[in-house]
């Protein structure tokens, strides 16, 4: 009996045909590795180095690292630091251009201030406002990348900061990521002659570097012309040899890890949004403050600005203002701390914008009241660097205030430009305002030509006076041309002032005090070293001091012409 044919037909195997693939086949099954039968899977590594960062800021770092070498070896008080911010200012423009980043519109604005800075520290002899210039200009220089690099239009101070320690992060990244550079850019295998010349010149000068320190130095030994032009230009010696390596040094690596640092687009940060709470307990919290500040401010306006209450036991007003003025400024300060984490955390409505207004109007009382008890002290006991300070600090909290007051009725005010700018602007007053000399200027007038010295202290200082003298003789350079044209009057500027001695074994409390008769003679022993002076250090206010060291040296100084009239005033 034959088989049927339907189901020989039907137990036969179908020939093989293609299938439809599963749907439920994992996503991530085509990402799979390749299986490595010969051993184990090699670990790839991202490539550390770029050859194009080399070729871009290799030659370019190399002549910037030679102009900050030359300007600012031994010299953090010359006119060349302007010189040394416009280079930057260029360099940085030289790099955006070749990497087709185009300036945006107020870029001008920070070169002009970072170049302004570079400037001032020329014209002042005042070591705390080179300090704050120097600190200035690196952070105008990481604020004008920061605005060319990414949209900072809306960030907030927050993320300004964590954007600069990430930012931070790269450039110290960037010092060893230039040796990377230098590696890859020698094993690119396009034009290989070309890539490799930026390191061979890398190496030629690490090799000379050291020849030539040990050559010149042989040689300035032998001929004492050259020498003569070595000294005249760097002071030369060997340790100066190694100190002007390290500062070309500094400026070679810090301007590539910089420039690389931002180069490299380095992930902006982001900062969530944090969650507001209800305005109910802002409103509480500022109620119960607001009533203790307006108590407040009605006793600073009987006492302070109308003047019709007496004060109680023996207060006399300088004591009064001496008593709280530290105090006010704290409180002043956590009042706009206080204010703007209100408005970034908390809700908006009616009765919190009024606290806060009422809040800022207690602070600007509080601010004035400051001002007032500051101005009474300075009256009695005359000015100081840190009482400028203060004066100038309460001002600049009182324009900040202004902006925050704006934000809190209109929340798209860009309170953060506003704060940069007005503190800049600000700074560039107090930088430019040659505050040394305005303090001589002050203190001289109030003690050695007031009617109040002539008639009630009969030619003779208090103790207040003679320790605002002595003050007087530690101030910088700035202050000479006051102090040298008061030396003309005999009798005041020799009178006798006590100034500290300082040993290391002498405790603090315990400070030893030593009797001068003359005054000016102190200052003039504090600024001597500005006759040591190289045209690299060229300095606006060391300059006119030495100007005017030189002309008494001669006999042209005003306390000899003085004392030369009075002679013949005697005689006559």
């Amino acid at each position: 009996m034959e088989p049927d044919n339907n189901s020989i037909m039907t137990n036969k195997p179908e020939p093989d045909t293609p299938k439809a693939e599963s749907t439920d086949r994992p996503e991530s099954f085509s990402e799979l590795p390749p299986l490595y039968l010969g051993g184990p899977r090699p670990i790839q590594q991202p490539p550390r180095g770029q050859s194009r960062f080399f070729n871009l800021l290799f030659k370019a770092s190399l002549l910037y690292a030679l102009v900050f070498a030359f300007c600012v070896y031994d010299n953090t008080k010359g006119l060349l630091l302007g010189v040394v911010a416009a280079a930057t200012v260029i360099y940085c423009r030289y790099a955006e251009k070749k990497e087709g980043i185009a300036p945006k519109h107020d870029k001008f604005w920070y070169e002009f201030l970072l170049v302004l800075l570079g400037i001032s520290c020329g014209l002042t002899d005042n070591d705390y406002i080179i300090f704050f210039n120097l600190v200035g200009m690196v952070v105008t220089l990481f604020a004008m990348l920061i605005h060319d690099f990414y949209e900072d239009s809306t960030w907030t101070l927050p993320k300004y900061f964590a954007q600069f320690f990430k930012l931070l992060e790269g450039i110290i990244a960037g010092i060893s990521g230039f040796f990377y550079d230098a590696i890859a850019t020698h094993r690119s295998d396009d034009e290989p002659g070309k890539k490799k010349t930026g390191t061979y010149i890398l190496l030629g000068l690490l090799i000379a570097a050291p020849l030539l320190a040990i050559i010149i130095v042989l040689l300035s030994s032998a001929d004492f012309v050259f020498q003569s032009l070595l000294k005249d230009m760097f002071r030369f010696s060997f340790a100066t040899c190694v100190l002007v390596l390290i500062t070309f040094s500094v400026g070679f690596f810090a301007s590539y890890a910089c420039l690389r640092a931002f180069l490299t687009r380095t992930q902006e940060v982001q900062i969530k949004d944090s969650q507001r709470f209800e305005p109910v307990i802002a409103i509480t919290v500022l109620s119960v403050i607001s009533v203790v500040y307006l108590v407040f401010s009605g006793i600073q306006i009987a006492y302070l600005f109308i003047g019709n209450m007496t004060l109680p036991g023996k207060y006399t007003y300088a004591e009064y203002a001496r008593e709280g003025f530290f105090q006010l400024l704290v409180v002043c300060i956590l009042n706009l701390i206080l204010v703007l984490f209100t408005l970034a955390r908390f809700g908006e409505h009616p009765a919190l914008k009024g606290l806060l207004c009422l809040i800022s109007a207690c602070t600007y009382i509080m601010l004035a009241s400051s001002a007032l008890r500051m101005v009474m002290y300075i009256d009695v006991y005359y000015l100081t660097r840190k009482r400028v300070l203060v004066l100038w600090g309460l001002a600049l909290i009182a324009i900040l205030l202004i902006g925050i007051i704006v934000q809190i009725f209109k929340k798209n005010f860009p309170l953060l430009r506003y704060g940069m700018i007005v503190c800049a602007l600000c700074y560039l007053v107090l930088s430019f305002g040659r505050m040394d000399y305005w303090i001589a200027e002050y203190n001289t007038k109030m003690i050695l030509t007031s009617p109040e010295h002539a008639l009630e202290a009969e030619g003779k200082l208090n103790a207040d006076q003679k320790n605002s003298l002595s003050y007087l003789s530690v101030l910088s350079a700035d202050a000479a041309p006051v102090i040298f044209e008061y030396e003309a009057q005999d009798e005041l500027a020799d009178a006798t002032v006590f100034f500290p001695i300082m040993t290391s074994s002498t405790p603090v409390s315990l400070v030893a005090v030593k009797e001068d008769p003359d005054w000016v003679s102190e200052y003039k022993g504090n600024i001597g070293s500005v006759r040591e002076d190289s045209y690299r250090q060229w300095n606006l206010s060391r300059f006119t001091a030495k100007t005017l060291l030189g002309d008494e040296k001669t006999g042209s100084g005003s306390r000899t012409t003085a004392r030369m009239r009075k002679e013949i005033n005697t005689k006559e």
